[in-house]
Parts: structure tokens; C-alpha cells; sequence
């Protein structure tokens, strides 16, 4: 895969022009999970013989088991408001969703505000309920969206397996490319790139938290189901409100570490397990970018060892440095504790070189630290970001991965 990229979000090509679904707002799901029915008394009744063993349900959904795969990625949106049910007390998992339902799924998994006032492109969508309470006009300001080449965005058509992976990743910002491990689509198909992005970044497949569409066929012109849509958003990252409530408080630690060069302290946020990744430019390279245990951290600037980090951006020469050097030039080259824009779980795609920070760190949540630029010659270009990347383990967040970011050749 191409790694660098001229464009700050790549732009959808006419055959793309597939927008995402939402939820149909005349569907009312409850917005707060009920309290799963009481385990019946002693005294209680079972079944009678050659009477089919009861199968708990999922939550307050009649319809959907408790073992259902998708149960865990319904009860998820539920208790968000971004999925509900119907008054008789089922989700009816197996319907299609309609295209103005995905795009409010989208806007809600993101907590988004719809924004009546915003622009509208589409032709076709007037009067129409998701374009009156603005769920379409937030769903196009976010780049989750997009219509045909008619002109119109065709709102209750079903939308499909590509077009709701789309939808997700987009609105992530994610660069489609390279390949993915499904046998039916074709290179040159218009979603083939998003459905390999998504893949990587555990949007979809085996390795997601509600896997999906685990099989070697992927089906894409398929209308996607309402368990099926529920499961894609599930896979959404941490919102950017959810990741600043999760780990503010460690990235404060950290980013004071970093600039006072404690690297005890730093030690003991890193993870036990997994150490620290050290990424000296945007794209982090999973298999070769360095790895430290948090043993090694506590007395990196005392170990004179010259390391290979990386290429260098131009030049591609390796950087050959010792820790010391390294943090001058690739972690703290600048007071980024006190950077104007801090930004959680965003994945900014700001210069030439893609911002791979899901990819790389499915499940996680990031910090980035950003200065929009130092000289006003330079209009921007001499902008810089640091970024620390925090896993989950046993309820604690802790730090997997600094990844350093500026312009690029």
C-alpha cells in the first residue's frame, strides 16, 4: 500500500458516491437498556416435555438472544440512544436498513448534533425526515456521506454491506487502500480500498470486538442488516469525548514526563505487557518501528546505544540515534505539554503521509498535542504533533505507542 497521500481527507470517487444509512427516525428504539427480566423462583415452572428449552433474550429485545453475536453490539448503541427498538418489544434484527437510517447511526455512534441549517446536495431529500431534523446535513459535514452521480442520495433505498463499511470508515477518516482477505472483491471495485481499511482497522472480520462478516466472502452489494449495521458501528473507536474521559487524566502524566525527561514516571504508565511503540513519523510501521519494554524506559537517557528508528523523511537514511537524540529531534522537539490544540481519538489526515493510528492501534485511544505552525513564511507547513496512543488493560490505560508527526516530502 501506497502510504503518502497529498489530500487531507481523501475525496470519494464517483463510483462512491454511496451514502451511509441510519436507523429510520419513526423507528422510537428505547434510548436506555431495561433491566434484564428476574430469574424465575424455585417455585417457578419450567418447560413441559417436548416443549422447546426458553433462550434468554438480549436485554429488552424479545427477538435477539442473549447468545445472538450481535447482542453485545445492540445492547452497546442502545444504552447510547444511537439504536432502538420497536413498540412490540423486538429490534427485528434481520430487516435491511435504509440509507437515512445508517447516515443517523453514524451521526449518533459519533455524538454528533444534527445541524438542520447545514448544506444539503441531494435532490431527492426534501421534506424528508432525516434531512428535516438534520441527521443528513451532519452525516455530509462529516465526510460519512455522499450521493450519486444524479444528484440524489436516494434516502430509503437499503444500504449495503460496502457502502455501510464506507460510511464507518470515512467518517473515521481513514485512507481506503491495499487489500483485504475477501475472495469476492474484485481490485478495481469502487469499495474494494474502504473494505480494506476497515478490515485492518477491526471495523469488520474476525478480529473485531463483534466480529462480522468473518468469512472468506464478503458479498458487498448485499443489504446490510439491522444486526449487522449495529455490529459495524459496535467496532467504532472510542468517541472523542469517551477517549478525553478515559485517559486525560494518564496523558497528563505522560506528556509531564516527557517534558521533565522522568522517565520513572514514564516507566510507570507504560504497559507491563506491551512496552512502548516509538514512531518517528505518522505512518507507524507495526512490524519494524522500535518497541521498549517499561523496564528498559527508566533509564533510557543514560544508554548511549545508537539505535535504528526509522527512515528519515527526503533523505531516506536511517535514523541512527541514541534515546537522548531521538527525544530531542522525534518526541519532545517542541513544549508540546503546552501544544494549542489537543485533540482524542481524531485521526487527522494532515500532511503527505497517511495518519495510520487506527490501524495500527485498533481499540485504543489516542492523545494528539498540535502546533498549527511556528513561522507565518511557511503558511502552516512547519506544523508538528505528538500523539501517545493508551491500551486497556484490567480497567487501567496504559501507554503502548508515541508516534511523532510533521510535513512530509
Amino acid at each position: 500500500m501506497n502510504i503518502f497521500t497529498k489530500r487531507r481527507r481523501v475525496s470519494v470517487l464517483g463510483a462512491l458516491l454511496v451514502a451511509p444509512l441510519l436507523l429510520a427516525a419513526s423507528v422510537a428504539w428505547p434510548h436506555a437498556m431495561s433491566a434484564a427480566a428476574p430469574a424465575p423462583s424455585a417455585g417457578a415452572p419450567g418447560p413441559t416435555a417436548g416443549e422447546p428449552a426458553r433462550t434468554a433474550n438480549c436485554g429488552q429485545f424479545s427477538d435477539v438472544a442473549a447468545t445472538d453475536p450481535a447482542c453485545g453490539a445492540i445492547l452497546k448503541l442502545a444504552a447510547r440512544g444511537v439504536v432502538n427498538g420497536y413498540p412490540d418489544g423486538t429490534f427485528r434484527p434481520q430487516n435491511p436498513v435504509t440509507r437515512a437510517e445508517f447516515a443517523k447511526m453514524a451521526v449518533l455512534a459519533f455524538d454528533r448534533t444534527p445541524d438542520p441549517a447545514g448544506p444539503l446536495p441531494f435532490s431527492d431529500v426534501a421534506g424528508h425526515w432525516a434531512a428535516v431534523h438534520g441527521y443528513l446535513q451532519t452525516a455530509v459535514a462529516m465526510d460519512a456521506v455522499n450521493g450519486f452521480p444524479d444528484g440524489t442520495f436516494r434516502p430509503n433505498a437499503p444500504i449495503s454491506r460496502a457502502q455501510a463499511v464506507k460510511v464507518a470508515a470515512s467518517s473515521l477518516h481513514l485512507v481506503p487502500g491495499g487489500t483485504g482477505p475477501y475472495t469476492d472483491v474484485p481490485a478495481n471495485a469502487w469499495y474494494a480500498g474502504w473494505v480494506a481499511v476497515g478490515h485492518r482497522a477491526r471495523l469488520i472480520g474476525t478480529a473485531a470486538e463483534f466480529p462480522v462478516w468473518t468469512g472468506t466472502s464478503f458479498a458487498g452489494d448485499t443489504a446490510a442488516t439491522r444486526a449487522e449495521a449495529a455490529m459495524v458501528l459496535g467496532n467504532l473507536p472510542l468517541t472523542p469525548a469517551q477517549a478525553q474521559q478515559a485517559i486525560s487524566g494518564r496523558a497528563a502524566q505522560a506528556i509531564a514526563a516527557l517534558k521533565n525527561q522522568n522517565m520513572a514516571a514514564l516507566s510507570a504508565l507504560a504497559h507491563p505487557a506491551l512496552g512502548v511503540r516509538f514512531s518517528p513519523y505518522t505512518y507507524v510501521h507495526v512490524g519494524t518501528d522500535l518497541v521498549f519494554p517499561a523496564s528498559w524506559l527508566t533509564g533510557a537517557f543514560a544508554d548511549s546505544t545508537v539505535y535504528t528508528w526509522g527512515i528519515h523523511d527526503g533523505s531516506g537514511l536511517p535514523i541512527q540515534l541514541t534515546f537522548s537524540q531521538y527525544y530531542a529531534q522525534f518526541i519532545y522537539d517542541h513544549d508540546y505539554q503546552n501544544a494549542p490544540d489537543v485533540s482524542y481519538n481524531v485521526v487527522w489526515q494532515r500532511g503527505n503521509m497517511i495518519n495510520n493510528t487506527l490501524e495500527a492501534y485498533p481499540g485504543t485511544a489516542w492523545v494528539e498535542y498540535h502546533f498549527p505552525g511556528f513561522d507565518p513564511q511557511y503558511g502552516g507547513m512547519d506544523w508538528k504533533s505528538l500523539r501517545l496512543v493508551f491500551a486497556q488493560q484490567s480497567n487501567v490505560w496504559y501507554l503502548i505507542g508515541i508516534i511523532h508527526d510533521q510535513w512530509t516530502i
